[in-house]
C-alpha cells in the first residue's frame, strides 16, 4: 500500500529511504547467508565423498597386497616342502612311463614348478581385477581433489591422492618448497602396473627355473624292458577285443 507518493508498510506507516535501504541490505545479507550455507553444505558433502573414496582406495590396495602375499606364501611353502622331501629322496621319487621310456625324478622339482604356475593365476587376479579397481578409485579421487578440494579447501597444489600418484608415477619425484607453497616436480614417468608385472615375472621365472633344475638334477630315463612293452601291447589288444565283444 502507499500513502500519496510514499510507500507504506503493513501497519500503514510510511517507509523512509533509510528504512528501504536497510531492508535491501538485510535481504541481500539473508541471500548471501543462504548461499554460504549451501556452499558449506556442498563442501561437507564433497568431504564425505572424498573420505569414502580414500577408504575405497585403501580397500583395493589392501586386496592387491594380500594377493601378492598369497603368491609369496605359496612359493615359500613350496620351497619348504621341497627341502623336506629332498631328505626323503627314495620315498619322494615319481616314476611314470611315456613313449616306451621309464622316467623317474624327484617330486620336489614338480612341486616348485606347480607353484610357479600358481603365481601366474595370482598375477591375473591382482592386475586384471584389484589393480584396475584401484586405478578407477584413484582417478575419481584425483578428480574430486582437483576440481573441489585442492584450491578451495586444502589450499595446496595437489590433494592426498594426487600427491601419492605423483610419487608413484615418477621415479625422480620430489617436492619443491617455494614462497607461494609447494610444487611437485618429476619427469621420469613409470607405470605402477609395469612394476607389478616385473615383480610377478621375477617370481615366476625364478621358481620355474628352480623347479626345472631340481627336476633335471634327479631325472632318470630308462628304456622300458621289451617284455613289459609287449605285455602292455597285449593287454591293450585284449582290452580292445573285450570291448568289441561286449559291444556286439
Amino acid at each position: 500500500m502507499s500513502d500519496g507518493d510514499h510507500p507504506v508498510g503493513a501497519d500503514g506507516l510510511p517507509f523512509s529511504e533509510h528504512n528501504l535501504e536497510k531492508l535491501a541490505w538485510e535481504k541481500k545479507a539473508h541471500e548471501l547467508s543462504l548461499s554460504q550455507e549451501r556452499e558449506i553444505e556442498l563442501i561437507k558433502i564433497r568431504k564425505e565423498i572424498w573420505e569414502k573414496t580414500i577408504d575405497t582406495q585403501m580397500h583395493f590396495n589392501d586386496m592387491s597386497g594380500k594377493s601378492r602375499q598369497l603368491g609369496i606364501s605359496l612359493v615359500i611353502a613350496a620351497l619348504g616342502l621341497a627341502v623336506v622331501l629332498l631328505y626323503r629322496r627314495e620315498d619322494a621319487t615319481v616314476t611314470f612311463s611315456i613313449f616306451g621310456l621309464i622316467v623317474s625324478t624327484h617330486i620336489s622339482g614338480i612341486i616348485v614348478m606347480i607353484s610357479s604356475i600358481s603365481i601366474l593365476a595370482i598375477k591375473q587376479l591382482d592386475l586384471e581385477v584389484y589393480h584396475k579397481m584401484l586405478r578407477g578409485a584413484v582417478a575419481f579421487g584425483e578428480e574430486i581433489e582437483t576440481m573441489h578440494l585442492s584450491k578451495d579447501v586444502l589450499k595446496t597444489e595437489k590433494g592426498l591422492t594426487g600427491a601419492i600418484s605423483h610419487f608413484s608415477r615418477h621415479s625422480d619425484a620430489s617436492l619443491l618448497k617455494c614462497g607461494d607453497g609447494s610444487h611437485y616436480i618429476g619427469s621420469k614417468r613409470v607405470n605402477a602396473a609395469d612394476k607389478i608385472r616385473r615383480f610377478y615375472s621375477i617370481a615366476f621365472f625364478a621358481t620355474l627355473i628352480l623347479g626345472v633344475c631340481l627336476t633335471g638334477t634327479f631325472l632318470n630315463v630308462k628304456s622300458a624292458p621289451s617284455g613289459a612293452v609287449q605285455n602292455t601291447q597285449t593287454d591293450s589288444k585284449n582290452g580292445q577285443q573285450s570291448t568289441e565283444k561286449s559291444g556286439s
